[in-house]
Order: structure tokens, then sequence, then C-alpha cells
């Protein structure tokens, strides 16, 4: 599940799904706005993945660069601020609520996430 949202973050969210000048797919980190190719980028969680609620939530997760993800520990004061300013206050408030929902992990539950995704690469 991870890895199917993981590449569905990188290539489809963010600003600036563009190609390089040798043809290769380049997307924005969000954080830092640098051009990366979308396989060294993150799927970034504004959120720690460790809340299973927001894990898989496309409103907490972006591409982000390895400096800004590992580093930065996901710089989540400009990941936020950027948040709000492309989705509003209220939807950030949504996914900030999950920290305190129970998510149980079945196997159904994991692979409808798959399922999901893997028809949107």
């Amino acid at each position: 599940a991870d890895k199917a949202f993981s590449l569905h973050t990188r290539a489809n969210k963010g600003d600036c799904k563009l190609e390089d000048m040798q043809g290769n797919e380049v997307n924005q980190c969000y954080t830092c706005l640098g051009i990366f190719l979308i396989k060294r980028l993150h799927a970034g969680h504004y959120l720690s993945r460790w809340y299973k609620a927001a894990r898989w939530d496309e409103d907490n997760c972006r591409p982000q660069c390895f400096a800004c993800n590992i580093r930065r520990k996901g710089d989540a004061v400009k990941f936020r601020q950027h948040l709000v300013q492309e989705i509003g206050e209220k939807r950030v408030k949504a996914v900030e609520a999950k920290r305190n929902q129970r998510t149980k992990l079945t196997k159904e539950y994991l692979q409808a996430i798959i399922d999901k995704y893997e028809k949107q690469i």
C-alpha cells in the first residue's frame, strides 16, 4: 500500500510535473520548491505515517526531496503553510483531527488502497 501510494503521490501531486532536458519526469519538492527527478522524491507526510488514519490521506501527503523529508524531518511548519494555501484551513484541520482516530489495518483495507493507487499510476 505504501509503495503504490508513494508512486502516485510523487508523480501526481505538486505543481511541476514536467520532463527535464533528457525526457525524465520531474516534480517539485513541496517544501523547498526544488525540482527533482520523480524517482528521487519521497512521499512526504504532514502528519507522520505513524498516524494510520492519515497515512494514505491525499491531503496529508506531497512530494518532498530527501533533505526536506529526512534531514528536516518533513519541515512540518512550511508543509502546513503550503497546505493551508493549497487546500484551506478546514481541510488541514480535518487531517490534523485524524491524530485521534484509530484505524485497523486489515488485509482488505490495505488491498483496497493498493488497488486504488495502482490503477492511477
